[in-house]
């Protein structure tokens, strides 16, 4: 074997034998309250209302200027 190849074979086999530490961090799953499923519920429902009386208005105004 030529020097290049035999040096290249020890680094790989001494690279695959240890171990590096690597440090990470988890969280956990974490899921939603009662209360704050209802918030989201809530949000969603107020947002589309607003939504449709925004829409309303518009219309409206497209009406008086008639």
């Amino acid at each position: 074997m030529s020097f290049l190849t035999s040096r290249t074979l020890s680094i790989v086999r001494a690279g695959a034998l240890s171990s590096a530490t690597r440090g990470f961090a988890t969280t956990a799953l974490r899921q939603k309250t009662a209360t704050e499923a209802v918030k989201d519920t809530l949000k969603t429902v107020d947002r589309a209302v607003s939504d449709k009386i925004v829409d309303g208005i518009e219309l409206g105004g497209g009406y008086k200027e008639l």
